[in-house]
């Protein structure tokens, strides 16, 4: 089943590049580049998950995450960080992302994850 997808990351090559492989898969996808302007369009386009990268002008991916759970969002949220220290992977899940992937994607595993989320 194809997924909305909004993908939300300042890395432009990182972005059109996963963009490109997801949307090749039949996903619809939307790209942003920062915070702000992806919150604006996961508010306006209601889509089934959410890519973030945590580090993000404007607002950062956990300040994304913790204003769509503020508004009632139940976007599947997916935070892409470099970050896998078991910390980090503690402070997305309080700030309400439901899975943690660490960069680099390992794109098997992203798909795997994204037909879980499908079923």
């Amino acid at each position: 089943m194809a997924l909305r997808i909004v993908l939300i990351d300042d890395d432009d090559d990182a972005r059109e590049l996963l963009a490109m492989l997801l949307s090749a898969d039949g996903h619809e996808v939307a790209e942003e580049c920062d915070g702000r302007a992806g919150l604006e369009r996961v508010r306006r386009d209601g889509p089934d998950v959410v890519l973030v990268d945590l580090q993000l002008p404007e607002l950062s991916g956990l300040e994304v995450a913790r204003a769509l759970r503020e508004d009632g969002s139940t976007a599947h949220l997916v935070a892409l960080t470099g970050r896998a220290q078991e910390s980090d992977r503690v402070a997305t899940s309080k700030a309400g992302f439901d899975h943690h992937v660490t960069k680099p994607v390992d794109l098997a595993a992203l798909r795997a994850h994204l037909g879980g989320v499908a079923s």
